[in-house]
């Protein structure tokens, strides 16, 4: 899924010549494009981060922004849970480097959902309404 980046989804397409990768621009489906992928690529930024660890999905890291998802990256990486993509370290290597060993996957995702809250914003509410009693 590229979004609205139309550039980054002909890119994708032209180098895609056998069709065996599905591609897409826009969708308003993403948390059923989660549930059916096995990991995601993406820039590291907080909603989509925080998705995918609700989701335990695998996490390959790209281009991240100075700052918070550089943070993210740091967060992400030295808990277990993801792979970051780097001038010597190519998207090619970290999707072989899972699916080489199936127990990869399954041991960041199992790490996924030991370490994410998906209940946080209740948990949260819960909180700040109990300071007011």
């Amino acid at each position: 899924m590229t979004g609205n980046n139309r550039r980054q989804y002909k890119k994708l397409v032209e180098a895609n010549p056998s069709g065996n990768v599905r591609i897409y621009g826009y969708v308003d489906n993403v948390d059923v494009m989660m549930d059916a992928a096995d990991c995601i690529i993406t820039k590291p930024g907080g909603l989509t981060v925080t998705e995918a660890m609700c989701k335990s999905l695998p996490m390959i890291l790209v281009n991240p922004i100075p700052g918070q998802e550089e943070r993210n990256i740091e967060f992400l990486l030295n808990n277990g849970v993801a792979l970051h993509v780097s001038k010597t370290f190519k998207i090619n290597e970290a999707l072989y480097y899972l699916y080489k060993c199936p127990d990869r996957l399954k041991a960041i995702s199992e790490r996924l959902q030991y370490i994410s809250r998906p209940d946080a914003a209740e948990r949260l509410a819960d909180f700040v309404m109990g300071l007011k009693k």
